[in-house]
């Protein structure tokens, strides 16, 4: 319409009124003279990859207070509608999101403006140049030099890097069969990627043919090469299958020299060679080897007298093998001269030596001499008075009875090559009447060095008379047996010096014969280590283990075994923590986990270690932390989300988003999702307070920490009330067993927790605390909830299992507490400690309980690695505890006191894991004597002697003003009247004697009431269940304790 200023009825100037009603309230606004407002435009991360999630945020105004009809982001010159928070003011401002999860940003910066719109008038604000995508390093220009190598060959792996970004790589891997391989920079003054770096490895790779990759990463993403093919490894000839024909001769001997050459790459050797001490000669093709699929090779020859060394060298085009050397002998045979017997003849009284001349045109000795009578050999002994020389010749002797008759004999020797002999003759003996003591011969010791768990085989015989019977005797080990061959075992370890007598029928014994043997000690491996104990592909491990041998300081082969394969480790050296030496080696490793032992030989036996496991780790990384909303009130949940990433598959030991500096567990949003290579997803939902609120996620695989930069969130107060949120924390044991105790906690979120619900679909409510313990649960699979309250609402319900296992009632022995009365402990002072045991399990139990002393600072893994004091027995009852007094002689050092229970694993019980505790002491040496300490009992004595006269004059007075009303007490100082005396002090027991309680409630003393379950009295009640404790509170004190 016209409005018609003059009245002349005619409007001369049009008007328009133009009105908007808010949505909210109605309200009418006036014309708009102001644009809408954008500022505080923000984008979380700032930086990041094209995989991470964004989000873009913007404060909107109007001065006049108009809602926004949109509000658009533009990235790039493409527009996006952005959200609104739930709560906000157009006038003071009102915050609008957008994030990028269904949209991918290309690498690079990334321009962005906001545009919004109030029904009127467009604000613009171009306030933000983020965030920026890295780009990932590419990989190009892999090479491999040589193509082609020797299984010796070290191979050179190259490529190069160019990061765009100019990101420094943190890290570049050659990827080839198994191994991840860390690669160096080839010039690492150079800072520039953007222009292309070159990053190499040397390596050899097994045989055959390889492919292989490159990976990089700039810190912020991996990225990965094409994949190049080559090198290719030579696998070298394996010379096999040899023999020699015969394996020894004399020097007219043609010997047969005979080997199969085996390679994957050809069928015939390029040249093969037998090597000699005195040159080389070319071996002859001898036809096909189907059994070892490979060619036969051979050279004939003769050989002059003496030890000959010889070894094979083939070359299959590319590389030479080798193997050997090996020993041959040309012998010359032994020959025996001037056999004789004297007297030449006699009855059976007398005493026949036999003699032999033993001579070898080699200087060898013999494996053997031997005087054969009647077809029966017997050993015969050297006879020198100085060193034995058998180039010139050696006697050899054997003295016997014989009895009546014909008798024949000759001689017999060996070199260990020939074997020859020597006639002899016959000799005819009569009969006599006198009797004769008998002789014994030990005629056999096999091995004179015996293994620990070895047996020893013994022969011997007796002459003179009839023999009827045998005595083998040991000074270690006593008698070993009585008959003429004997296998022992199970021997003491050391030098045995044993004996042999033997009685004939005239009831005579003979002396001793002597021999000796000798039981190793077994070597031991008493402590290894490996240090560091995880670590990356460029850690250096190191591996050191001790080694302890009663016989030799040195090893004579020390291995570590890694995965499998056995690698020789170094000398290190004097071992003080051991009393022995250290082998010790470095390597690094690939990714994944290792397992390994060591193993030690001293030349008759090995030992090994208990397994080791080492973990080359590769660290988690987070991506995708975010929040929904990202704004709000008080009265609504708030959800954070995070994806976390393990390269090696490893489970996360924590995740946290961390809320204004205090760290919260996220759970998995799919518990069947254990694949961590390729990323879960964790989640945590918790309403807030009013305010602002900042937020970061952090996580660890145990190993490593990892990290992502959240953002803050402003929380505005609601109108309403708030629904808490309920968390299970703990339900520990898990599966338990009838009547155990079982550990609950949990928490509540969301206001002032004002009320807890558990229960359990077998049980029913199960308590109302946020944490307490249950030992009464029923068998089966419990189905256990959990809720809490505010002032206003209840949580939803949470859940979680517990297995209760049907088993029978077993004990359950913990050394709780060893006590050491008293300080500067010398040598010889009777020491008081005080014990105590705890029997945790559901039955009554009678253990043995060993008391142990060992040097502080050393290892032991049973009972048998420590100096035993005494053991004792005590029967404890379920669930009860008893305090033991002891007492002990000290001796000098720096020591550990050992309290084993069940140290023979006698009692079946619900846990194993409890029964040793250990308490270090030092003791001085014995303290000063002579004058000195005759002056220092005299100043005691003195001393003594005064404060007794104080002590009697006190007494009388405080008799003269004692009250004649005398007021109650409890029967040991400091101890309530409810739980009874302490036993401690009482000196009836005599040295290393327990001394019991007597039962809770009878006698003189009382035992501590039992280990406490949920609900317990409070103080003045009998049960004998103890207050609820928080772990954070510390243990419950023992009532039945030291004043």
């Amino acid at each position: 319409t016209g409005y018609d200023v003059d009245g002349d009825g005619i409007g001369e100037q049009p008007y328009m009124i133009t009105t908007f009603l808010s949505p909210a309230n109605g309200d009418i606004y006036p014309w708009g003279e102001f644009a809408p407002t954008l500022r505080n435009c923000t984008v979380t991360p700032e930086r990041g990859s094209a995989t991470t999630v964004y989000m873009f945020t913007v404060n909107y105004t109007d001065a006049e207070g108009r809602p926004a009809e949109v509000v658009r982001i533009y990235v790039n010159g493409t527009s996006y509608n952005m959200t609104p928070a739930l709560n906000g003011s157009w006038t003071d401002g009102w915050t609008f999101y957008f994030n990028t999860t269904n949209i991918t940003l290309a690498p690079g910066y990334h321009m962005v403006d906001y545009t919004a719109f109030d029904g009127l008038r467009w604000g613009t604000c171009n306030c933000s140049s983020g965030p920026y995508i890295n780009q990932p390093p590419t990989l190009s220009n892999g090479t491999v030099t040589p193509a082609t190598g020797s299984s010796h060959e070290v191979f050179r792996f190259s490529v190069n890097l160019t990061d765009v970004d100019n990101d420094t790589a943190d890290r570049v891997l050659l990827h080839i069969g198994v191994e991840s391989l860390e690669m160096a920079e080839e010039d690492p003054t150079d800072n520039e990627t953007d222009d292309g770096k070159w990053f190499y490895v040397l390596w050899t790779p097994a045989p055959g043919n390889h492919t292989f990759n490159f990976s990089a990463y700039d810190g912020w993403e991996w990225s990965a090469s094409d994949v190049y093919i080559g090198p290719y490894v030579n696998h070298p000839a394996e010379i096999v299958n040899r023999s020699v024909v015969p394996e020894w001769g004399d020097n007219t001997t043609n010997f047969s020299f005979a080997v199969t050459y085996r390679d994957v790459e050809t069928t015939n050797a390029t040249s093969i060679y037998i090597t000699f001490d005195w040159g080389s000669s070319p071996m002859e093709w001898a036809g096909s080897d189907p059994a070892e699929n490979g060619s036969r090779y051979v050279f004939h020859t003769v050989l002059d007298f003496g030890l000959h060394n010889y070894s094979y060298m083939a070359f299959d085009g590319v590389e030479f093998t080798t193997v050997g050397p090996f020993q041959i002998k040309v012998n010359r045979a032994p020959v025996l001269l001037n056999g004789t017997i004297f007297p030449t003849e006699g009855n059976s009284s007398v005493l026949f030596t036999f003699n032999v001349t033993y001579r070898d045109g080699d200087g060898d000795p013999p494996s053997w001499v031997r005087v054969n009578i009647d077809n029966v050999s017997f050993q015969m002994t050297l006879v020198t008075d100085g060193e034995a020389n058998h180039t010139n010749g050696t006697l050899y002797t054997y003295m016997t009875y014989l009895l009546a008759g014909n008798h024949t004999f000759n001689f017999s020797a060996s070199d260990g090559y020939a074997t020859v002999w020597l006639a002899g003759g016959t000799i005819s003996i009569n009969q006599s009447d006198i009797p004769v003591q008998p002789i014994a011969y030990i005629d056999t010791i096999d091995p004179e060095l015996v293994r620990s768990n070895g047996t020893v085989h013994l022969a011997g015989h007796g002459s003179g008379g009839v023999i009827v019977e045998y005595e083998w005797a040991s000074d270690v080990d006593g008698l070993l047996g009585n008959t003429s061959s004997v296998e022992v075992g199970d021997l003491t370890p050391g030098r045995h010096n044993i004996t042999l007598r033997v009685r004939n029928d005239d009831d005579l014994w003979s002396e001793p014969a002597n021999g000796t043997f000798y039981v190793n000690h077994p070597p031991s491996i008493p402590l290894w280590m490996v240090s560091p104990e995880w670590g990356n592909a460029t850690t250096a491990f190191n591996f050191t283990a001790g080694y302890l041998d009663h016989e030799d300081e040195n090893a004579t082969a020390f291995y570590l075994t890694l995965d499998g394969v056995r690698y020789p480790m170094d000398y290190g050296g004097w071992c003080p923590c051991t009393g022995g030496v250290r082998y010790t080696v470095n390597m690094t490793l690939p990714y994944g986990n290792h397992t390994f032992n060591f193993s030690a030989s001293d030349g008759l036996e090995w030992t090994a270690s208990d397994p080791g496991f080492v973990k080359v780790n590769r660290p988690p990384t987070l991506v995708n932390g975010s929040v929904d909303p990202l704004e709000g009130n008080t009265t609504i949940p708030f959800t954070f989300r995070l994806t976390y990433t393990d390269p090696d598959g490893d489970a996360p030991w924590e995740i946290d988003v961390v809320i204004d500096g205090t760290g919260y567990p996220m759970t998995p949003l799919d518990p069947d999702d254990t694949d961590y290579t390729d990323g879960a997803v964790y989640t945590y939902t918790t309403p807030l307070e009013a305010g602002n609120h900042t937020y970061n996620f952090t996580a660890t695989d145990w190993y490593e920490n990892a990290t992502l930069e959240g953002g803050s969130i402003e929380v505005q107060e609601g109108g309403g009330p708030i629904k808490p949120f309920a968390y299970i924390d703990r339900i520990s044991p898990n599966p338990a067993a009838p009547g155990e105790k079982v550990h609950f906690a949990g928490r509540g979120a969301g206001g002032a927790i004002v009320d807890y619900e558990w229960r359990s679909d077998i049980d029913g409510p199960i308590s109302d605390r946020a944490e307490f313990n249950r030992s009464s649960l029923s068998v089966g699979e419990h189905n256990i909830s959990f809720r809490v309250r505010n002032e206003d609402l209840w949580s939803d319900w949470v859940y979680a299992s517990l297995s209760v296992v049907a088993t029978a009632p077993l004990p359950d022995i913990k050394v709780s507490t060893l006590t050491i009365i008293g300080e500067d402990i010398a040598e010889g002072d009777a020491v008081t400690m005080v014990l105590v045991l705890v029997n945790e399990g559901n039955a009554s139990g009678n253990f043995t309980i060993g008391l142990y002393v060992h040097p502080a600072n050393t290892t032991f893994t049973s009972p048998a690695d420590l100096d035993l004091i005494r053991t004792f027995t005590v029967t404890i009852g379920a669930d009860d505890t008893k305090d033991i007094t002891l007492n002990w002689t000290a001796v000098e050092g720096d020591l550990e006191l050992v309290v084993w229970a069940d140290p023979d694993d006698a009692v079946a019980e619900l846990r194993e894991n409890n029964n040793v505790l250990t308490r270090s002491v030092f003791v001085a040496p014995t303290r000063g004597g002579g004058e000195g300490k005759e002056e220092a009992v005299d100043m005691l004595v003195g001393a003594g002697m005064f404060l007794l006269i104080v002590v009697i004059v006190v007494g009388i007075l405080l008799l003269i003003r004692r009250p004649r009303t005398r007021m109650p007490r409890g029967p040991h100082r400091g101890v309530p009247d409810k739980y009874g005396p302490s036993e401690y002090g009482r000196g009836e027991a005599g040295p290393w004697e327990p001394r019991e309680a007597p039962p809770y409630g009878e006698g003189e003393a009382g035992e501590s009431p039992p280990a406490g379950d949920e609900g317990a009295p409070p103080e003045g009640q009998t049960t004998g269940e103890s207050p609820e404790r928080a772990p954070d509170e510390g243990p419950i004190p023992s009532p039945g304790g030291p004043p």
